[in-house]
């Protein structure tokens, strides 16, 4: 009973995490890849779990369900990563997939205190969430627009650029 819910915590903390962002560079989409990957694992662990350790339960059936709708979730939000979906589409299945955890931790802790596995599932779910948002701040700082031979970003600076056709001068930083 433990083991599924720590499970559950580890899935809902990796969603989050993973899950910040639209578009990213490689090095970032693969870190979302391998998140989504490590959902999709755990919440296989944690529906097995729950088949296993709650057959005794009245709410058996209720948890074998919500339990799958997880997993199903993790699944398609591990296809997207996978396929090199919108990460703004990926973090919205992760908001239903974090919202279901949730009304499956609360079951579960109707039930029987529970503890790790719901923990390990969040924080997994968490650090999904985390590298999207990173993914997409990332994104919006690369809008480009050409000036001359250079490529400018002309979001996220502060201060000012003098420049001309062959020289350009950035007074500032970026935010």
């Amino acid at each position: 009973m433990q083991m599924a819910t720590t499970t559950l915590a580890v899935l809902v903390t990796t969603a989050g995490l993973a899950f910040g962002t639209t578009t990213a560079e490689a090095g970032r989409y693969d870190h979302i890849q391998n998140v989504s990957q490590r959902l999709a694992r755990q919440t296989n662990k944690l529906a097995r779990d729950l088949r296993q350790e709650f057959r005794h339960v009245r709410e058996y059936r209720f948890l074998v369900r919500e339990a799958r709708e997880l997993r199903l979730l993790a699944s398609d939000i591990d296809h997207l990563a996978f396929a090199g979906g919108d990460l703004v589409h990926m973090r919205r299945k992760l908001r239903v997939f974090e919202n279901r955890a949730a009304n499956l931790r609360a079951s579960l802790c109707d039930i029987q205190p529970f503890g790790r596995k719901v923990q390990r599932v969040q924080r997994t779910a968490d650090q999904l969430r985390n590298s999207i948002r990173i993914a997409l701040r990332h994104q919006h700082r690369h809008y480009h627009r050409r000036v001359g031979r250079q490529v400018v970003d002309p979001r996220g600076q502060v201060g000012f650029t003098v420049g001309g056709r062959r020289w350009q001068v950035n007074l500032g930083g970026w935010l």
